[in-house]
């Protein structure tokens, strides 16, 4: 079942640009951002929340790794598991809520609506820091900004 009521807490799938900010966190800074990646941080750690995403998720992720910090990046992809993120597959249900998007929303690409589209189909919520995207989809519902988390 991939609906959200078999969960015991609130869903959130999170895209690369949440879980790049999560890992990137940067001590000391007080912002409005930094408050909103402190509170999700501690969300998940003390498991208040349940984090779902596609499997593209570790995919982009390893590529800003491998391109920003190619030194540590085997380190920086060996620690996405703490996290505790359920990777949920592409199936029907998920491409059919990513291509109803699409065609909403004609200039987003299929692999930034998957993450939506899981969200869809699963009653969860999505979140991103991807600002261009939130503003061409936000009027869909199921997503929110980092910074309003």
């Amino acid at each position: 079942m991939n609906d959200t009521r078999a969960y015991s807490k609130q869903i959130f799938i999170l895209d690369a640009s949440v879980m790049i900010k999560l890992i990137a966190q940067e001590d000391g800074i007080d912002s409005p951002l930094e408050k909103s990646i402190q509170k999700l941080t501690k969300d998940i750690t003390q498991k208040k929340i349940g984090i779902i995403s596609t499997p593209l998720l570790c995919w982009e992720v390893g590529n800003w790794a491998g391109r920003a910090f190619p030194g540590q990046a085997l380190e920086i992809i060996s620690s996405l598991p703490v996290f505790g993120i359920q990777e949920h597959r592409l199936n029907l249900e998920v491409s059919s809520e990513t291509f109803s998007i699409m065609r909403r929303c004609p200039r987003v690409t299929f692999y930034d609506a998957s993450y939506h589209g899981l969200a869809m189909s699963t009653g969860g919520i999505f979140i991103t820091n991807d600002v261009a995207y939130y503003r061409e989809a936000h009027h869909l519902g199921r997503i929110t900004l980092l910074q309003d988390y």
